[in-house]
């Protein structure tokens, strides 16, 4: 098995890409929030991370050209600016942490997300002004340097702009592709990334690409917030464990 991994582990890794895949083609977000909730309990922190924040770019990438007619790009310039200061900052603090460290802030950090996507995501709305877009890029610099999941903030941020689905849908997944790449190009060059690693987002692909042609298909279909709530109680369950441990 690719990295001496168990067939339980191979297993889990790879649904985990095809599902991952799934959720962010239905709900336009939410592939490496899954992906995080599920393989740092079977594969090292740091290689997951870098693992994650690879596929998903592959995400981001078909997703953009997908929406590429209705990217705003007036609607990222500061939001990115944010990101990559935060995330230099952080992606530099994470070389060399420790795993268990990390992993118990991650378990802190999906519970706080599943509480606040589960009760307040609809209460919260801020104003799409340059100072908002700065802060919001700068809190998904944080989640993203440490997490690979730098969703959450960026979705608040551009949901309070008021746009339609597909102009939404076109200028967050260009911010992802954009902040992703950078990320994972900062992680390179701070020793992060393996070899080991680059296999497994290879062979992790052929899953990944067809959880998003999957995706696709049920998009029309799918009870999406049914499918939200189901998540967010996932991650909470995924989180408390992490801290216990």
């Amino acid at each position: 098995m690719l990295m001496g991994m168990s067939w339980g582990t191979a297993a889990m890794f790879y649904l985990s890409c095809m599902l991952s895949a799934v959720i962010q083609s239905v709900s336009g977000f939410g592939f490496a929030i899954f992906m995080m909730s599920v393989i740092p309990n079977v594969l090292p922190y740091t290689t997951s991370t870098v693992v994650s924040g690879l596929l998903s770019l592959g995400t981001n990438v078909a997703n953009t050209t997908r929406y590429r007619k209705y990217i705003d790009w007036k609607q990222i310039w500061f939001p990115m600016a944010g990101y990559f200061v935060v995330s230099f900052l952080v992606v530099t603090f994470a070389a060399g942490k420790s795993d268990e460290l990390l992993k118990r802030i991650l378990g802190v950090v999906l519970i706080g997300l599943s509480i606040y996507f589960l009760f307040f995501s609809n209460k919260i709305h801020i104003r799409p002004t340059p100072r908002n877009g700065v802060i919001a890029g700068g809190l998904s610099g944080v989640l993203g340097g440490l997490f690979s999941m730098s969703g959450p903030p960026m979705v608040v941020y551009m949901l309070s702009t008021g746009k339609e689905k597909e102009d939404y849908l076109g200028t967050i997944q260009m911010y992802f592709f954009i902040t992703n790449l950078y990320t994972n190009v900062l992680r390179f060059f701070n020793g992060m990334v393996q070899m080991q690693d680059i296999l497994l987002v290879l062979s992790g692909l052929i899953f990944s690409t067809t959880g998003f042609l999957i995706g696709v298909r049920l998009l029309k279909h799918i009870d999406a917030a049914l499918l939200k709530k189901i998540i967010y109680a996932f991650m909470a369950f995924s989180g408390l464990s992490m801290v216990i441990r």
